[in-house]
């Protein structure tokens, strides 16, 4: 599965669009349709964000896609 069809797959659960995930993070119209070939990493981690899922979930690298800490992050106060 492909991030675009994963963004789709949330946004469906959600009931968003999305076009709605694109007004909420001011991005262009479409921009998330370009991520069926390419995803820009920043953006990746924005829409993982507003979506509550790891990034590694929306690059398939985890089939869970309830957002936990990343393996190996340090956090530092």
């Amino acid at each position: 599965m492909s991030i675009y069809q994963r963004i789709q797959d949330l946004a469906k659960q959600k009931k968003l669009t999305v076009r709605d995930i694109e007004r909420a993070l001011n991005y262009a119209n479409g921009s998330l349709r370009k991520w069926k070939d390419n995803a820009n990493s920043q953006k990746l981690v924005e829409v993982a964000n507003y979506l509550g899922v790891s990034t590694d979930y929306l690059l398939g690298r985890d089939a869970s896609p309830s957002k936990g800490k990343d393996k190996g992050a340090n956090v530092v106060d």
